[in-house]
C-alpha cells in the first residue's frame, strides 16, 4: 500500500497500514488488486480455459452423423402442400401412395440434406419437426411436420 500522504511513515504503513488508505479501499474508491499466488493463478487460468471450451462446445453442439440424420428422417412428413413418405432406399413418395406416382430422390452427405441432387442446409431436425432450405438461400425454407401413416394415406 502506498502512504496516503507524504507525512505518513512508510515503515508504519507496511506494518500497520494507513487508516485513510484502508477506508478508501473499503469504500471502493481505490481499485483492489488480486493478491493470488502464481500457482493458484495458473490453476484459475486453466480452469477458466476449460470452462470456456466447454461452454463453446455446448453452444455449438456436436453435429449428428449422416447416418443419424438419415435415421431421423425416415417416415411420414406433412408439408404445407402434401404428405410424403421418406424411405431408407433414398426415395421420397408423395402421399397418398394409392393414387400418387410422384417420387423424388433424397440423401444426406456432409450434414446437408439433398433433395433431387440440390443441397439444402438442415435448420431443424427433431422427432416431430424438420426444416431445411437451399444452401445460400435466405428465409424459412421448407418446414415439415411428422405425421402418422393413417394421416398421410
Amino acid at each position: 500500500m502506498r502512504p496516503c500522504n507524504p507525512a505518513c511513515n512508510p515503515q508504519n504503513n507496511r506494518q500497520v497500514g494507513c487508516l485513510r488508505e484502508k477506508k478508501r479501499i473499503l469504500t471502493g474508491k481505490v481499485p483492489r488488486t488480486l493478491n493470488i499466488p502464481v500457482k493458484h493463478l495458473r490453476t484459475l487460468l486453466v480452469l477458466a480455459a476449460v470452462l470456456a471450451f466447454a461452454a463453446a462446445a455446448a453452444i455449438a453442439g456436436e453435429k449428428p452423423s449422416d447416418s443419424e440424420i438419415k435415421a431421423k428422417l425416415l417416415g411420414y412428413w406433412q408439408s404445407p402442400r402434401h404428405a410424403c413418405l421418406i424411405k431408407s432406399d433414398g426415395v421420397v413418395y408423395m402421399c397418398p401412395r394409392s393414387i400418387c406416382t410422384t417420387t423424388n430422390r433424397w440423401d444426406v452427405k456432409g450434414g446437408l440434406f439433398y433433395w433431387d441432387g440440390s443441397p439444402n442446409e438442415i435448420l431443424t431436425l427433431t422427432s416431430k419437426n424438420f426444416a431445411y432450405r437451399e444452401v445460400g438461400a435466405t428465409g424459412e425454407g421448407c418446414r415439415l411436420k411428422r405425421i402418422s401413416k393413417s394421416e398421410a394415406e
